[in-house]
């Protein structure tokens, strides 16, 4: 599957999600990086979800709309102000005032579920997670990681790209791709 430029939100079919699960799998992989590289930088994005992440022609993600971001020290202490968001990818103790950079982990859980099944997880349901078991084995594993209330049960960006990482080892390998010879330059 190709994804021409446009944001993930238009990407994902809904009902369905991001059907080929490589092209799922390397945005897992490179969403997880750029909170990786965020929260090195010592930002926290604040408003995750699909309408802010651009996909390139080649498929290659973009975080966008800083809008709300805000700076948390190296130790990454706890802030407290409202920091608003899109309320429905917005990690409950963001809405409390009381967050870290693991927020972000919550909201991008939101979005990789969006992506593995074409909506959100009924947050009212006994078991949100569900609609994702039966599924692929390391799909399930990266999302049961991120998914939890408390903050200080979901992994940091770190470990998160050491997650999807590993899960990779365990996915089915990619079919063989034929490449065209290179052009010969005089």
């Amino acid at each position: 599957m190709e994804l021409g430029a446009c944001t993930l939100a238009e990407a994902i079919t809904p009902g369905v999600g991001i059907a080929d699960t490589l092209m799922r799998h390397k945005l897992y992989t490179q969403l997880a990086l750029a909170i990786r590289d965020l929260h090195a930088g010592q930002l926290i994005h604040l408003d995750i979800k699909p309408q802010n992440i651009l996909l390139t022609e080649s498929g290659d993600v973009r975080l966008a709309d800083l809008g709300l971001a805000t700076v948390f020290d190296a130790t990454g202490s706890l802030r407290r102000t409202h920091a608003g968001g899109t309320l429905m990818y917005t990690a409950p103790e963001v809405r409390t005032g009381t967050y870290s950079a693991k927020a972000d982990i919550y909201s991008l859980s939101l979005v990789f579920f969006e992506m593995a099944v074409g909506s959100l997880p009924d947050l009212d349901a006994t078991d949100p997670l569900a609609p994702l078991r039966g599924g692929n084995p390391a799909t399930f594993q990266i999302i049961d990681a991120m998914f939890h209330l408390r903050s200080a049960d979901r992994p940091t960006a770190d470990e998160l790209v050491a997650l999807v990482g590993g899960a990779a080892a365990t996915s089915p390998p990619p079919s063989p791709v034929r490449h065209a010879s290179p052009k010969r330059r005089f």
